[in-house]
């Protein structure tokens, strides 16, 4: 079995990864700055860091891999705004690992990106791969629209094979309290009203366990490119007032608890953000499998559980 290279093992996807992988691989180095709450299997080496791109790196290096996963991310929760940190965790840390990956002798890296990455458009068609990405290598969505280009002109000089998946909107079990299911939740649970934007914004929800088998099959899928970026999303768009509709439905609250519009729209709101996933399918052979009822409805379950 292969072995695996592994960071952002504490976040959201890379929980669900190694619930599901794990055994997948005969070994698998997790770099991490906290002693981890997990219960890992024998195949799981952890090596502690203080979380600099270059110990990171350097750690992979020591202990080569056949594949090099990338799931970590600065700047997603509401506190994480360092703009040196977004730099170090979103820019650097992938062109440190890639180089020393190709030292190493990995067959491949694949990079987790963000549907931030790209250039908001107001045309309401589908994102595709070639659409151009945000200039500024600054903030959240520039490090790591900057990871994607000098990922793909570093691989021009080795023999290392690069996928950047550019994830869209993931939802699963055991998001942070941020995030807009858990917030509902939380608040309509105890009886409260939501205050929401007006909800317009059209997005695309994609359930955690899609994501994770797209992950699997970029890292073990054949492949003959060098570099390839990819959308991982369901491919279909339903406005955030929608989505929260159809949560309150399965969850059992009236609509009414929806105070929509009680809030302004960010800045950053893109009116229309829904991934072309054609590309995706052709080249992993992945097809996600949950729509977003019985996503919602799963997590309605998780969700109810976890409060019992």
């Amino acid at each position: 079995m292969p072995t695996l290279f592994m960071t952002g093992a504490s976040g959201l996807v890379g929980r669900h990864f190694l619930a599901k992988y794990a055994d997948r691989f005969d070994e698998i180095i997790l770099p991490l700055r906290k002693d981890p709450i997990e219960n890992y299997s024998k195949n799981i080496i952890v090596k502690k860091v203080h979380g600099q791109p270059s110990e990171i790196a350097d750690l992979l290096t020591e202990f080569p891999c056949d594949y090099v996963l990338n799931g970590a991310a600065y700047g997603v929760s509401p506190g994480a705004r360092n703009p040196q940190d977004m730099v170090a965790v979103n820019t650097a840390l992938p062109i440190a690992l890639a180089k020393s990956a190709q030292t190493a002798g990995a067959k491949k890296l694949v990079q987790l990106g963000s549907m931030s990455e790209y250039l908001p458009s107001d045309t309401y068609q589908p994102t595709l791969e070639s659409d151009p990405l945000v200039q500024s290598s600054e903030g959240y969505a520039g490090s790591k629209a900057e990871a994607s280009r000098r990922l793909e002109a570093l691989v021009n000089s080795g023999n290392l094979q690069i996928l950047c998946l550019r994830l869209f909107g993931i939802f699963g079990p055991g998001e942070g309290p941020h995030r807009l299911l858990v917030s509902l939740y939380d608040t309509l649970s105890n009886g409260r009203v939501a205050p929401m934007s007006a909800g317009t914004q059209v997005r695309d929800f994609i359930y955690v366990h899609d994501v994770i088998d797209a992950i699997y099959l970029a890292l073990t899928q054949p492949t003959e490119l060098k570099f390839k970026a990819l959308n991982v999303g369901s491919g279909r768009g339903i406005s955030v007032g929608d989505f929260a509709k159809l949560f309150c439905e399965i969850a059992g609250y009236s609509e009414d608890k929806l105070d929509l519009g009680a809030l302004p729209m960010r800045d950053t709101d893109v009116a229309y953000m829904v991934a072309e996933i054609g590309a995706s399918k052709r080249a992993l052979g992945w097809t996600p499998k949950w729509d977003v009822e019985t996503a919602l409805g799963d997590y309605c379950d998780y969700l109810s559980k976890r409060c019992d």
